[in-house]
């Protein structure tokens, strides 16, 4: 079952935690913006934790929207799988690029369900079957592929889709998207706190979270009311500060 929002975020501030040397002292509580409040009985700091995506193609839907249908898809296919008794495979599917929209999950979480089972193989055996003209009237033309796995060591059902991605360099137009509507609500998490720290997630299990750094030109001083703002390479398990040239108190 996929985690909670709030579990997520209080997982990227025990990260943040175990990496910031001047992580402020005090009682965690669960907010809503900013996220987190930390109460030492002199000053109250605040925590808004957000990912950092790359910017959405001009002509299409961001890269994180499309991952995450995907991701239904395949997680319904499962379900539906399972929920007829099929025995235990690992299937991996490989979509194309398009988009795959809301009224889509269903019927086409039910097709991918009912391929699996076409091409369940024999025991400690796969099979893989991929969109052609051939068999363009039963496999959907956003799927690729799909390739099964059934092993007599598997005792449970797992679908996944594997992705493939560009990672753009870290630019300050970057930060500077998601700074912007940040810098807008710190007004109201101040009506909370002392001071607001903002924390950005970046190299997650979401692709579109993925940059090269360029440490060197990315982190030059940035105008903004957040007491602190750090951005979190989550996978790297590095933490970097940038520099503000005007904040509220740290």
């Amino acid at each position: 079952m996929p985690l909670a929002k709030k579990d997520i975020e209080r997982y990227y501030l025990d990260r943040f935690k175990a990496l910031c040397p001047d992580f402020p002292a005090g009682i965690v509580t669960s907010s809503e913006e900013p996220d987190f409040l930390i109460a030492d009985g002199a000053r109250t700091v605040g925590i808004e934790i957000t990912e950092l995506h790359r910017a959405p193609p001009s002509n299409g839907a961001p890269q994180q929207a499309s991952e995450a249908m995907r991701h239904r898809v395949v997680t319904r296919a499962q379900t539906i799988y399972e929920a007829v008794g099929g025995p235990p495979i690992h299937c991996r599917l490989f979509f194309g690029e398009r988009h795959i929209s809301k009224n889509e999950v269903e019927p086409l979480a039910s097709v991918i369900a009912k391929l699996a089972y076409r091409n369940l193989p024999a025991v400690n055996a796969s099979l893989e079957e991929d969109y052609e003209w051939t068999n363009r009237a039963y496999f959907p033309d956003v799927l690729h592929t799909i390739h099964v796995h059934r092993l007599d060591k598997l005792t449970i059902t797992h679908f996944s889709c594997p992705g493939f991605t560009w990672a753009s360099t870290l630019t300050p137009a970057d930060l500077d998207r998601r700074l912007a509507p940040k810098e807008k609500r710190c007004g109201h998490y101040l009506q909370r706190c002392d001071t607001v720290w903002l924390l950005l997630i970046t190299a997650t299990e979401v692709m579109s979270t993925w940059f090269n750094f360029n440490i060197d030109s990315l982190f030059a001083p940035v105008q903004s009311q957040f007491g602190k703002i750090f951005v979190l390479r989550h996978f790297a398990g590095t933490l970097h500060e940038i520099t503000l040239t005007t904040s509220q108190p740290k």
